[in-house]
């Protein structure tokens, strides 16, 4: 059963300990109960005392449709995860784990022993995930070597006493729109209809859907049973084409991302504009509609490791820059209020 696996360790064999086969058992469970975390535990129908662990497999897939991924974090003591191969079959995402430690541990009958916990992040998908432990399946055959446990250089597979389980996803999110506003300024606006142990929304902006930055954070005001919306107004978005999106943060600084929105607006609209970008040298900043901002603007110009190189007082419509003096490369143009930035401009600076 084990032979479609190389594990990277050297066996070793005691005497005197519990060497009956199939004596461990597996199980999949909320942890804590009503959270987007699970735990993977072990459990033996024998004493181990002690035993010698080299290696732990197992498999846990669920539906595509849920729109989430699983990230690992190992319990002590067992520090050392292995990801093996994760695919799709049959509408069904998996990902299998491979523990190869090498340490000795004592196991009372009985008792469940918890050896990692699986975060679930949330891509998109909505309300509860349901997670599975399988085996036998035709994925599970083709790419892993089922379950099984390697205690004092013998397999122990057993069974699962508990095989699946669901989860609550932290937020789901109900809707997530964009729309340009008469005014030239996008107003963002969703709705979530369950929040749990959840901190804040960063709401963030793209010009080109790939390199985003924040914009300003919403808290959280939803609970577990109240729909709750919200709302936020960009100001200033660039000529062209805007992407949006949320990153959704809870209360352990683990965070998920919303859909991406767009929204398109003409040069003449536009508070910000630049010209020319590529530039060799000379750099136009074309501010437009100033009296919206009753504190005042600053621009910041830094290089692409987030030096400052020079920032100043935004006091009229036309800013003019020379970057000739400037190595080849990527800059960035920040547009800041006192309280927020406004608009982030990339700028390439091409050899002279």
């Amino acid at each position: 059963m084990k032979n479609s696996i190389i594990l990277p360790f050297c066996l070793l064999f005691f005497t005197g300990m519990a060497t009956a086969q199939g004596i461990v058992d597996l199980g999949i469970f909320n942890a804590p109960l009503n959270s987007n975390k699970l735990e993977i535990r072990l459990k033996t129908t024998q004493d181990v005392l002690p035993g010698f662990l080299s290696g732990l497999v197992f498999t846990v897939r669920y539906p595509v449709s849920q729109n989430v991924s699983l990230s690992a974090v190992t319990a002590p003591p067992y520090f050392f995860i292995l990801p093996a191969v994760q695919g799709t079959m049959d509408g069904y995402k998996y990902y299998s784990y491979q523990f190869a430690n090498n340490f000795v541990v004592n196991w009372t009958a009985g008792v469940e022993y918890p050896v990692v916990t699986l975060n679930i992040i949330n891509e998109g998908g909505t309300g509860t995930g349901v997670f599975e432990l399988v085996t036998h399946d035709p994925w599970t055959i083709g790419n892993n070597a089922n379950f099984y446990v390697e205690l004092n250089g013998e397999n122990k597979r057993r069974t699962f006493y508990q095989a699946s389980t669901s989860a609550p996803l932290p937020v789901e999110l109900l809707s997530f729109n964009a729309k340009l506003l008469s005014n030239g300024s996008t107003s963002l606006d969703w709705e979530s209809a369950t929040e749990k142990n959840f901190a804040y929304y960063d709401v963030e902006h793209s010009t080109d859907g790939q390199q985003f930055h924040s914009l300003g954070k919403e808290v959280a005001r939803g609970s577990e049973h109240v729909t709750t919306p919200y709302v936020y107004n960009h100001k200033s978005p660039q000529a062209g084409s805007n992407f949006y999106r949320l990153r959704m943060v809870d209360n352990n600084a683990a965070f998920e991302f919303s859909p991406i929105r767009q929204v398109f607006l003409d040069k003449e609209d536009a508070d910000f504009t630049i010209f020319p970008n590529p530039t060799s040298g000379p750099l136009l900043l074309t501010s437009r509609h100033l009296d919206k901002y009753k504190t005042g603007l600053t621009y910041q110009l830094t290089d692409n490791t987030g030096k400052l190189l020079r920032t100043e007082k935004i006091t009229g419509e036309k800013t003019n820059f020379d970057l000739s003096n400037e190595p080849a490369g990527a800059y960035y143009l920040n547009i800041l209020t006192d309280r927020e930035q406004v608009v982030q401009f990339p700028i390439v600076v091409t050899n002279r």
